[in-house]
């Protein structure tokens, strides 16, 4: 790794754990506090982010009791293929 590597971390990191986990692993942090904006904020939601919202809102994935996965495939794709035609 680079010499020098500062993490940046929203407000959910904000904690004495997180602090000592990078301080052991040689990384600085600049790590948001409760109230603030992230160090670094992205202009737009990240398409992966976006996607995982779009799958979420379809309900039989989120409770899929399917044990066989070419089945829990076939969800998938079809949803992909949803929110693909959608966009």
């Amino acid at each position: 790794m680079p010499d020098n590597v500062t993490v940046h971390l929203d407000a959910g990191y904000d904690s004495d754990k997180t602090r000592t986990l990078l301080n052991e692993r040689g990384l600085h942090g600049r790590i948001a506090h409760i109230g603030e904006k992230a160090p670094i904020q992205a202009s737009q939601r990240w398409h992966v982010e976006r996607t995982h919202a779009w799958q979420n809102a379809f309900h039989r994935l989120a409770r899929c009791y399917e044990r066989r996965a070419t089945v829990v495939d076939a969800f998938f794709d079809l949803t992909d293929t949803i929110t693909t035609c959608a966009a």
